[in-house]
């Protein structure tokens, strides 16, 4: 058996074949994050002379980009963990409050009975 693909049958919205344009926006910008913290960390800390300041900021530097990994890892059932996310917050607020159109009792009323 044999099937006939389209011929730009691999050539869709993913660039490397992996990434979305706003995903590899988010990496590379979480990337550049890093770097650019990790430099002038560095150099704060280098002339301060703290070793163990320098440690802690190098690790709050490469936050960012762990966090964008963390998003872009693929997830069963979905793309990535970022269009998961993307997709809750899309649900949550197209939620809709519909007004109760059954039959309402007035409570308030007293009832009397007859055979008191």
């Amino acid at each position: 058996m044999r099937f006939y693909n389209p011929e730009n049958f691999k050539q869709g919205q993913l660039l490397i074949n992996r990434y979305y344009p706003k995903e590899l926006a988010i990496l590379i910008g979480s990337i550049i994050t890093s770097v650019v913290l990790t430099v002038v960390i560095g150099v704060f800390a280098m002339s301060i002379g703290n070793k163990l300041l320098l440690a802690l900021m190098f690790i709050f530097a490469l936050i960012p980009v762990g966090a964008g990994f963390v998003l872009l890892n693929p997830l069963e059932g979905y793309h990535n963990a970022y269009q998961y996310f993307k997709l809750k917050i899309a649900y949550k607020g197209m939620q809709k409050k519909y007004m109760w159109e059954g039959v309402q009792y007035d409570d308030s009323d007293e009832y009397i009975d007859e055979y008191e």
